[in-house]
């Protein structure tokens, strides 16, 4: 686990998630749609939506399954992904188990990025059998965590904007680190989050907590508590650390 920002000795948090420990116990013992749903899980939700600035946000107990679950939870067989071949493991994954088709464009390569998309664009002029209803998501790392480099977020908002796709980013090392009040790439870049159709994120590098997390409009949250499988199939988050990344994210707020 990571500690960006020193909040593993924070005497606050210890004492909070000692509380926890008595008055829950130490697992959840149920995934979030049956009986693994606790008010602690629900609390941090709602204050990573506020942290975050989003309608709403969604906790998974693991960092990877976030966006190795997104992905798949949106997208299906015929779709498109244009993913940076730079992204981590668990992006990768993700669009593996989406059954998409995956295109790469070389790390941070606008130009190999726009030729893509506009090869995209003019083979749907050509086929018959285009259907405007495919979806198609350029994926992204705000942060890089093989290269340690931030993409260009304002130009690749404006490439997915000029050609129809959405974009998913995974802000993990950005999140708590860049922007003026540690809100992540997008405030970096004074980019409104809203222009990020899904943002994932761990909560293990900045929050000291375990977990990923999902944030953004309700209908992309809401969707994802019947169809994200590491939401739907794992194990809930154990409660006291549910109850440490609520209480880093007000720290930090």
């Amino acid at each position: 686990r990571d500690n960006f920002l020193g909040f593993l000795g924070d005497d606050d948090i210890h004492a909070a998630c000692e509380q926890a420990i008595r008055k829950y116990g130490i697992g959840a013992c149920g995934p979030r749609g049956f009986y693994g749903t606790i008010d602690v899980h629900l609390e941090e939700e709602q204050e990573a939506a506020k942290f975050m600035r989003t309608e709403e946000s969604i906790i998974y107990s693991l960092d990877f399954a976030a966006p190795a679950s997104v992905l798949p939870a949106f997208l299906k067989r015929g779709d498109l992904i244009v993913c940076d071949e730079g992204c981590a493991h668990s992006l990768k994954i993700g669009a593996h188990l989406s059954r998409a088709k995956v295109l790469f464009f070389r790390h941070n390569d606008l130009e190999h990025l726009e030729e893509i998309l506009r090869k995209t664009l003019e083979g749907d002029k050509k086929s018959s059998r285009f259907k405007p209803m495919n979806r198609r998501f350029v994926v992204i790392e705000g942060v890089y965590q093989n290269f340690g480099d931030i993409a260009p977020l304002p130009e690749l908002v404006r490439l997915k904007n000029k050609y129809r796709f959405r974009m998913m980013m995974d802000d993990s090392f950005g999140v708590g680190v860049l922007g003026k009040t540690g809100r992540g790439t997008c405030e970096h870049y004074d980019v409104p989050i809203q222009e990020v159709d899904i943002l994932t994120c761990s909560l293990s590098n900045a929050f000291a907590s375990m977990g990923g997390l999902c944030t953004g409009a309700h209908e992309v949250v809401d969707h994802q508590r019947l169809s994200g499988s590491g939401y739907c199939f794992s194990a809930a988050l154990p409660p006291y650390l549910a109850v440490v990344g609520t209480q880093a994210m007000r720290k930090l707020d």
